[in-house]
């Protein structure tokens, strides 16, 4: 019988999921990739060298069949570029997907100058826009670029709708007479981009009702962290698409059905935005090193470089895995807590009654919220680590008790991190 496997992060996002989706990729035979946008990257290493996918399934990198669904947003040139990074690759992007247009670059950067910061946390890519787009039902379909005549319609339209409002935001002005004499231009190099797109264009969910009829494996990548889900996430700025295992079936077109979780987490929090964080740590020396071995470092240009970092929260824990009911833990990044003197985990809040908290539901209960903590001894620096019984004992008795923790599903260990990391190793807790 057929297995559906999904793999998400636990947290709210850089959990290291690409490790993981890597490590059971090859017991597949289709991967999909849903809700996703250019900005959710899935890293791994293979023989040495780093591969980077946005659009792409990871699993692609492995030669399997792989799949974007509806709800995702697709950026022509990052797609184009990644595909042509492998040859021969099998892959399909749904027909229904929206496509993120020049006019919704130029909607986020405007929006970027006024407000300094953006909105559907989105990063000037037009991700933001274009789910507007999506939920307004006048959105450019990837479908629609093998159809002229309903693209130009499209297009058009668009920019009636839209140029108004952008000629109203300060440069708004330059940049619509920008698009409005480019117009037929952009037409043409997006009919282009749909021709090299043309034979991977198609309907997915079609795709996986054959491959489950023949009784292949499926693997489905969850893009972000569960804390960023736009209706239950712990989070002001949100993503724009569940990212809970449920909206895998859902995109897919599968009714509900048995599916295989497999959640990550981090042995340690961290995350980009400024909001409730009950767990923060804030000394100093500690917050280095943690960042340091654990390359909490971003990218890009609009938030701090350096990530927030706190200690394991068993609360969060238990937040999303109420909301996925995981199968198996992955815990990651376990070494980036090396040479620590002591290490904390969060097992509950205390909230201003002096109450214990094990569970929350929404994010108002992390204001004020102080954890309530267990302290392990700190262990060496992680090296030629292969099997968990090597482990150092203190190693193994946090590990010990985060299992504990998960109800006995911490299934396997991943030590190392992608960039620059000479030990990236993934075993399984015997």
């Amino acid at each position: 019988m057929a297995q559906l496997c999904f793999i998400g992060g636990m947290q709210w996002g850089y959990e290291c999921k690409g490790k993981i989706i890597d490590f059971f990729s090859g017991n597949f035979d289709l991967a999909a990739k849903y809700g996703h946008g250019h900005d959710s990257r899935h890293n791994c290493q293979i023989n040495g060298k780093h591969y980077v996918y946005s659009m792409l399934p990871l699993a692609t990198v492995r030669g399997i069949e792989s799949l974007i669904l509806p709800s995702s947003f697709v950026e022509l040139n990052v797609l184009i570029n990644e595909a042509g990074s492998m040859p021969g690759i099998k892959f399909t992007v749904d027909e229904r997907c929206c496509v993120v247009m020049d006019y919704h670059i130029q909607i986020d950067a405007e929006r970027r100058m006024i407000h300094m910061k953006p909105k559907f946390n989105s990063k000037d890519d037009g991700i933001g826009p274009a789910f507007e787009s999506f939920q307004s039902g006048d959105y450019i379909s990837v479908g629609d670029l093998l159809n002229r005549e309903s693209l130009k319609i499209k297009y058009e339209t668009n920019l009636e709708k839209y140029c108004p409002y952008l000629a109203s935001m300060g440069s708004g002005f330059f940049r619509v007479a920008s698009l409005k004499e480019n117009m037929r231009k952009s037409i043409e190099e997006y009919l282009k981009k749909g021709e090299i797109l043309r034979k991977h264009i198609g309907t997915t969910n079609g795709i996986i009702k054959r491959a489950l009829l023949e009784d292949k494996d499926i693997i489905f990548e969850g893009s972000y962290g569960t804390l960023l889900d736009p209706l239950f996430g712990l989070n002001p700025d949100r993503t724009h698409s569940s990212t809970m295992a449920v909206k895998a079936l859902e995109c897919a077109g599968l009714p509900p059905q048995k599916m295989h979780k497999i959640g990550v987490t981090k042995a340690y929090m961290s995350r980009n935005a400024v909001s409730p964080f009950p767990t923060k740590i804030d000394d100093i020396e500690i917050l280095k090193r943690i960042i340091q071995q654990g390359d909490e470092q971003n990218s890009d240009p609009w938030v701090p470089k350096e990530r927030e970092v706190g200690w394991l929260d068993f609360v969060l824990f238990n937040f999303a895995d109420s909301l996925n009911q995981y199968d198996e833990i992955a815990l990651t990044k376990l070494d980036a807590l090396a040479g620590l003197n002591e290490i904390k985990i969060c097992i509950a809040y205390r909230d201003g009654n002096g109450r214990f908290i094990n569970e929350i539901d929404s994010m108002g209960q992390l204001i004020g919220a102080e954890p309530v903590y267990e302290t392990f001894e700190g262990f060496p620096k992680i090296e030629n680590i292969h099997r968990f019984k090597d482990l150092h004992p203190n190693a193994r008795k946090l590990v010990d008790r985060i299992s504990d923790l998960t109800n006995d599903r911490l299934s396997l260990i991943s030590i190392g991190i992608f960039l620059g990391s000479a030990f990236p190793e993934v075993f399984f807790i015997t």
